[in-house]
């Protein structure tokens, strides 16, 4: 119909496969953090706020009250720097880590 066609015209580029998007576009952040109940929703509220689209997650199981968490980020419509952002995961309370493991 129509309206069908319309809608796939609208919205066809706006989506793109992840084998798309620019290498230099998705970081890959690893982050130890305590574990207790909301710290990461607590990172992944803050990487949303800044403008962050999380692809993947990776969470170990926490062992001795600390757990790793390894997220893929595309950070091309960042509000800020990277840096900016990797500062601000490193702010907040019971993150112990923040490293940037790999870009492309």
């Amino acid at each position: 119909s129509i309206f069908e066609l319309c809608k796939m015209l609208k919205y066809k580029d706006g989506i793109h496969p992840i084998n798309q998007l620019e290498r230099d576009e998705i970081v890959t952040i690893s982050i130890d953090m305590e574990h207790r109940s909301g710290m990461l929703s607590e990172v992944l509220g803050l990487v949303a706020g800044e403008g962050g689209n999380v692809l993947t997650i990776h969470q170990s199981i926490p062992l001795q009250g600390i757990a790793n968490v390894v997220i893929s980020v595309e950070v091309s419509r960042l509000n800020e720097e990277l840096d900016d952002l990797l500062d601000g995961l490193r702010r907040i309370t019971g993150v112990r880590r923040v490293q940037m493991i790999g870009q492309g």
